[in-house]
This record gives structure tokens, C-alpha cells and sequence, in this order.
């Protein structure tokens, strides 16, 4: 069972540049040192290049215009060639093997240095099964401090509509990637994320429903909805030791300072973006709300679109597409992408609109019509 771990990357990482070739050496002479850590990973050449590798950085202070490293370079490098600080060196290969149920362990023999003359750095377990889920951390071999543990990775690899899938789809359509991070793709497929939620609440408001309780005392007229997720109030109720109450609401302006409200007509009121007012205030009582909810964020490599956008994962795809190349200042090869994705967007809005929405109704008359009255009826 092949395990495969992205390499880290160094696009935005600080960097320098050797000053002078070198051979196989134990120093490497650079055009700034400022960047550098005390016993920290580097990486000399760029990822997938053929003969980059990873050294770690002596324990003494760099000297002058040269860094230290523990070891000695495994390649000759010509001058100009770039240097990061990475940090670790090697990747821990963890298993669990009762799935992602269960919790990862260091495998055996499963520390493996860094791999950098390729774009991820991979172990084979040979003892592995399609039933096991792995994990793995990038780890320090000198200072022996490791990063959090990765998300689950799966035999059976990642699904289309995983966070990963939708990221290597936009890599494998851009000519040069290297300018774009994983970050900022992942922030440019949630912000689409966004865009496509506030479509599918724009046409089923009761997509994406989240329910939460506001706790009220005797005279309290404002509360907060705390939930991390709220987008808008759909629906309220009122509960107290006397039973539970629909409320209505009002606009913040729609009552006057001497109005009274009754119990058993209570209203809420918008008064900040998540703060309502409650009216009347005599009556301690929980406040329990429907709401419309923002989906959760897209952050690990095996989260998943929600359900509804599963079929659209190319408008995705175009709106990534679109932002690289502006980031590229490429505004003429942004625009059919923007364009197809707004598209896509569209054709979702209409294929996902409740029938009864989006066409003719059916109305069902109330009373029989008789021969003689349909003369009146077009």
C-alpha cells in the first residue's frame, strides 16, 4: 500500500539564493542568512526538480555568509540556486488499523526523509489493507519537534469532491502553478463555496437549516445568536413556563416606546447582525430559532463539497481558474473562465429551484364550477 504525502511547499516561504556553485559540501554559502533558523530544515533547489534535496542546519550560529549543516550535500549546485528554510526534514507515516475510527500510530520503519526531487514523498506499506487510514506529520530529526498530524488519507484516495481533487484539477489546467499556494486555492473553492450557498438559499430557504437556543431573563430585551455558522433568522419561538409561543417578526421601527405586546404574540426584531430584540420583556424564556447557515469551510484535503454542488464541481474549477490568472494580471484569459463559471453558477440556481418556483402553477378550485359559470374562467 503506496502512501503519498505532499511535499511542503515553498511558494511564499522566505528564501535566498547560493552566492557561489558548489560540489558535494558541509557549508553552503548564501546571499542572505536572515531567514535561518538554528538546526531547521532547508531545502536547496525547487520541488520536483531533479537533484533538490533537504539538509538540516547545524546547532551554531551562521557565520559570515555561510550556513552550517550537519551533513553533507548529496548534489553539486550551481550558483543562484534557491534555498528555503522548510524546517523538518522527514515525514512520519502513521496507521490506524481499524479505519479513520480508530487513532494513527507511527508505522514502522515509516520516518521517511523528505523526498523533495518529487512533489510528494511516499512509503510503501506493505503490510497495509484497504480497510486502514493513515496520517502523516512532517518531523524535525534534530530538534524533534513534528507539525499537527495531517487529515485521514485513504487507500482508495481522495473523492472528486474532495478539497484535494478540486485543487489538482485547477494545478493540472494551469500551464505554471507555482505561483498559486494550496491556501490560496483553498480560499479561492471556499469563497466559490460561498457563492454557490448564498444561490441555493437565494432559491430554497430552507437549504442549510441550523437550530439554536438565546436564553432570556425577566426584562431582557436583546440577545445573541452565538452559533459560528449563522447567516439569518428563518424562524422563532418563544418558550416559557407557560408554554411555547410563535413570535412574528417586526421591523426595529414598526412599534412605539408605549405599545403594548402580549405573551402570546410575542415579536422579534433585527437590532445588530446577530442581536434581536424580543418584545414583550416581562417573562424569562429561551428564544429557540430556525437559521440559515453558511456551510462549513473546505479545509482538509478530504472534506467534501455539500451534496447539492457535487454536480457542479467545474464552476469550481473556472472560478479558480478565473482568480490565477488574474493573480497573474491576465485579465483577457480571467474573463471566459469568470464567464463559464457564472454560468455554471446560473444553471445550478435554476436545475436546484423548487418546480413550484420556477414554472406554471397547478390551482386547485376551492368550489365545483358549473357549466354556466365557466364562461368566466380563462
Amino acid at each position: 500500500m503506496i502512501i503519498q504525502q505532499p511535499n511542503p511547499q515553498t511558494s511564499g516561504l522566505p528564501k535566498t539564493y547560493l552566492s557561489t556553485s558548489i560540489g558535494t559540501a558541509t557549508s553552503i554559502p548564501v546571499k542572505n542568512l536572515n531567514a535561518f533558523q538554528l538546526s531547521w530544515a532547508i531545502q536547496i533547489g525547487e520541488t520536483s526538480e531533479e537533484q533538490s534535496e533537504v539538509q538540516v542546519l547545524a546547532g551554531t550560529a551562521p557565520a559570515g555568509t555561510a550556513l552550517a549543516i550537519i551533513g553533507t550535500t548529496a548534489y553539486s549546485h550551481p550558483v543562484d540556486t534557491p534555498v528555503y528554510p522548510i524546517k523538518f526534514d522527514k515525514v512520519v507515516f502513521k496507521v490506524s488499523n481499524t479505519g479513520t475510527a480508530g487513532i494513527a500510530v507511527a508505522l514502522t520503519n515509516g520516518t521517511v526523509g523528505l523526498q523533495v526531487d518529487n512533489p510528494f514523498t511516499q512509503f510503501d506499506d506493505t503490510s497495509g489493507a484497504a480497510t486502514y487510514a493513515y496520517k502523516t506529520t512532517y518531523y524535525n530529526s534534530v530538534l524533534t519537534t513534528s507539525s499537527d498530524d495531517s487529515a485521514w488519507i485513504l487507500p482508495a484516495g481522495n473523492s472528486q469532491y474532495s478539497l484535494y481533487r478540486i485543487r489538482t484539477r485547477v494545478r493540472d489546467k494551469l500551464f505554471s502553478s507555482a505561483f498559486v499556494t494550496d491556501d490560496t486555492l483553498n480560499d479561492w473553492i471556499n469563497e466559490w463555496k460561498d457563492q454557490m450557498t448564498n444561490t441555493a438559499i437565494k432559491v430554497n430557504k430552507d437549504y442549510a437549516i441550523g437550530t439554536t437556543s438565546v436564553a432570556f431573563t425577566a426584562n431582557q430585551q436583546f440577545g445573541t445568536i452565538s452559533a459560528t455558522d449563522f447567516k439569518s433568522v428563518r424562524r422563532m419561538w418563544f418558550r416559557d413556563s407557560s408554554g411555547t409561543y410563535t413570535m412574528t417578526q417586526i421591523e426595529a421601527t414598526d412599534y412605539r416606546p408605549t405599545e403594548v405586546f402580549s405573551l402570546y404574540h410575542p415579536v422579534w426584531y433585527y437590532q445588530g447582525d446577530n442581536v434581536f430584540g424580543v418584545l414583550p420583556i416581562d417573562s424569562a424564556g429561551t428564544a429557540d430559532l430556525l437559521y440559515t447557515k453558511l456551510n462549513t469551510n473546505l479545509t482538509a484535503d478530504s472534506d467534501e463539497l455539500p451534496t447539492p454542488m457535487r454536480g457542479y464541481t467545474k464552476s469550481f474549477i473556472d472560478y479558480c481558474m478565473a482568480q490565477a490568472y488574474m493573480k497573474d494580471n491576465n485579465q483577457e484569459a480571467a474573463t471566459p473562465f469568470m464567464n463559464m463559471a457564472e454560468n455554471e453558477r446560473l444553471k445550478f440556481e435554476k436545475e436546484i429551484t423548487p418546480r413550484h418556483e420556477s414554472g406554471p402553477e397547478l390551482i386547485k378550485a376551492t368550489e365545483p364550477i358549473s357549466e354556466d359559470e365557466s364562461y368566466y374562467y380563462f
